[in-house]
């Protein structure tokens, strides 16, 4: 419950009357005061992608480092640690070398993918999630605002009664012979002036 407070006070700035930069930068703040933990989370991995590097620095991504790593989870790790990397691209063998880059915001996202044996891309999605949180935590203010009505007492004392059925006799009419053949009919039931005509 503590950390879900601390994540509400953090995701109370409102992302809609900022510039993309501000946005970029409130998005890295948020993800090293979610901590490592969090973080490693909230990556989306694709297997067999990799960065197509010059399409991406073209549009505006940002190389930040590379390192030679065991595996991975280490990659990923130093993602998080290292400030504005929010994609990193690991080559899959044993040390591979980690790849990190700054792609910005959901918003304004700057890089782009191609499928690649033996490389995996990771891209920082918790900005997607943060969204998803903010929802639950939303419903949850409100489902705790509608059992806070349980405590009050009514101001008003109810006057509801529940009323009886009321029953109305309706005559029965006996009805007349078939005059074609003499005999009786299925009954069928018809509403004439109130009256409950049982009909042969």
């Amino acid at each position: 419950m503590r950390r879900l407070n601390v994540l509400l006070m953090v995701f109370s700035v409102v992302a809609n009357e900022k510039s993309v930069g501000e946005r970029e930068s409130d998005f890295d703040r948020k993800r090293f005061d979610l901590g490592l933990e969090t973080c490693m989370e909230s990556f989306d991995v694709h297997v067999d992608k990799i960065i197509r590097t010059q399409d991406s620095r073209a549009m505006g991504a940002k190389y930040l480092n590379e390192a030679e790593v065991a595996g991975r989870d280490e990659c990923m790790k130093l993602c998080c640690e290292t400030p504005l990397c929010d994609v990193f691209v690991f080559e899959q063998k044993i040390p591979g070398s980690c790849y990190m880059f700054h792609c910005g915001s959901p918003e304004d996202f700057k890089c782009k993918f191609t499928q690649h044996k033996n490389y995996t891309s990771a891209v920082l999605a918790f900005n997607n999630r943060l969204g998803e949180l903010e929802n639950r935590m939303k419903l949850t203010k409100h489902e705790e605002e509608l059992t806070m009505l349980r405590k009050l007492e009514p101001s008003v004392e109810s006057t509801t009664a529940v009323r009886p059925p009321s029953s109305t006799k309706v005559p029965i009419v006996p009805a007349q012979p078939d005059k074609q053949n003499n005999r009786l009919s299925e009954y069928s039931l018809l509403t004439q002036n109130n009256r409950l005509v049982v009909k042969n």
